[in-house]
């Protein structure tokens, strides 16, 4: 039986998501199986490791910002975990 979730298609495949802990932990391995790549991870909580090896994890908003300036946000897709 297929889940719900695998027929998500989704509008944008490069995702920048926020959230590190728990839930970034589980949204992480679905969205790749939808075909999306996370290009990048944000979290309030400092020191935070990334559980998604060879995503960067930025600091909070001011974090994002930074990441953001040279990228092409219009190619993004955004998720609140």
């Amino acid at each position: 039986m297929n889940q719900r979730w695998q027929t998500i298609a989704p509008a944008r495949k490069r995702v920048v998501m926020w959230g590190a802990a728990d839930q970034g932990r589980v949204n992480a391995p679905i969205l790749r199986a939808l075909g999306c790549e996370i290009v990048a991870l944000v979290d309030d909580t400092r020191d935070r490791p990334s559980p998604c090896a060879g995503v960067p994890l930025l600091a909070g908003m001011a974090g994002l910002e930074a990441w953001l300036a040279p990228h092409a946000v219009a190619d993004l897709g955004f998720m609140k975990s």
